[in-house]
């Protein structure tokens, strides 16, 4: 279904964005993970390689999207990126406190990972997109870009940003061919952050990864698709 395509998931180590990377793995992608943990990163690519090989073999890089200031010179430096027709906006920075009571360090860092980075990503990769197949983001958002819990202020504000993104980016790019959507999941209790979240923040979910990953390929696949934000709970 995916042959010849490569997707860059971010995120990837664990929770969705390995769940991500097995589906599109298992239908013949290519996929780079990116998350901080390079020795975590290592293994779940040499499981990838073993589980589901290509002939191009999955691969990683190790960045902190903490600081998105670095991105332009990580992705110019890293040739393979150059071949992904497919971007997963999957990493994200949980908050579980009142905004009164979250460092400001704190609040930067969660919209820098949310929402900065994917801002600054879509922009590098989008050039490249443009000559390649099936050309197409994924941004992953939260059904709490639509509803209010409380200790969830900047994370929300966050994934709001993250649907307008997906909405505009998807406008200016639609003559060009190239399709942005999103997914806005509830509550994953297999996740890290959904370990985290306060309890009784959000209504109780059976949602599960696999789930998840499940509608991230129906998007990537289907070409009618753009600018849409589609809740999964």
């Amino acid at each position: 279904m995916l042959s010849g395509q490569h997707a860059f998931i971010t995120g990837g180590s664990q929770g969705l964005g390995y769940a991500i990377a097995r589906k599109l793995g298992s239908h013949g992608c290519q996929v780079t993970l990116l998350s901080r943990n390079l020795e975590k990163l290592q293994r779940k690519v040499e499981e990838l390689n073993e589980i589901y090989p290509h002939p191009q073999n999955h691969d990683c890089v190790a960045y902190d999207l903490r600081n998105p200031s670095g991105l332009e010179s990580m992705v110019k430096n890293y040739e393979r990126l150059k071949t992904a027709n497919i971007l997963v906006n999957c990493a994200g920075m949980s908050q579980s406190s009142l905004l009164m009571s979250t460092p400001s360090q704190e609040i930067q860092d969660i919209i820098n990972v949310n929402l900065t980075s994917p801002l600054i990503l879509s922009k590098l990769f989008v050039r490249n997109m443009l000559r390649l197949q099936n050309p197409n983001i994924v941004n992953i958002s939260s059904v709490l870009a639509r509803d209010c819990a409380r200790g969830t202020a900047a994370y929300s504000v966050s994934k709001s940003g993250l649907n307008k993104l997906t909405q505009t980016l998807a406008f200016e790019m639609k003559s060009k061919k190239v399709r942005v959507n999103a997914i806005m999941p509830g509550l994953m209790p297999e996740t890290d952050i959904g370990k985290k979240v306060t309890k009784g923040t959000v209504k109780s979910s059976r949602l599960s990864c696999e789930d998840v990953a499940e509608k991230v390929l129906l998007l990537i696949v289907d070409p009618e698709l753009t600018g849409e934000c589609v809740a999964v709970e």
